[in-house]
């Protein structure tokens, strides 16, 4: 967060990507408190949570196959990372379905490596976003989204919510600016 270290005069702005601004490492600790430092300016996107299969894989067609599933079956769920929106998603699903005793939510070091896996048939799920499987979104079936609502670019696609589960998961990127920046800039 270098734009901390200068005044708060609206010369310099942060694109804002929450994971790696939010989460301390052990060898990079925190320096700031990102809710009361830095003030947003704007959202330039909101990636909703994906659970993905492979499309090929005809066991799932829906959450509630998966779920089933998964209540008698292991499973790996990929995701990209730890400490993320990818990560926390399947991890809540799996407490309110009942299923933590069956799901292993496997982080890779990205999306790319966790895609690969799903398409490798590697693991059984992903927790992806939309930019993930965008490229080639017949190699997919979505089970679900982790949104309060369904989400545009796939309208037949349920939430969680809608399939029973108070899940709700976003990844917002935008715009931020130091703490006490007049608003009118």
């Amino acid at each position: 967060a270098e734009m901390l270290k200068y005044n708060a005069d609206g010369t310099y702005m942060l694109a804002y990507n929450p994971s790696p601004s939010n989460v301390p490492t052990a060898d990079k600790p925190l320096t700031y408190d990102c809710t009361t430092d830095m003030a947003m300016v704007s959202m330039m996107v909101r990636d909703e949570r994906l659970i993905t299969v492979r499309a090929d894989d005809s066991r799932f067609q829906t959450l509630e196959e998966f779920i089933e599933y998964t209540k008698s079956n292991p499973v790996n769920l990929g995701c990209s990372g730890t400490g993320n929106a990818a990560y926390f998603t399947p991890l809540m699903l799996a407490e309110a379905a009942g299923i933590t005793d069956n799901m292993t939510v496997v982080a890779f070091d990205g999306s790319a490596e966790a895609k690969t896996a799903l398409l490798g048939s590697h693991i059984e799920a992903a927790s992806q976003s939309y930019s993930d499987i965008a490229a080639a979104p017949e190699q997919f079936t979505v089970l679900c989204t982790a949104g309060s609502e369904r989400f545009s670019k796939l309208p037949d696609v349920p939430t969680m919510q809608e399939c029973g589960y108070d899940v709700e998961m976003y990844v917002s990127r935008g715009f931020a600016m130091k703490a006490g920046t007049d608003p009118q800039i």
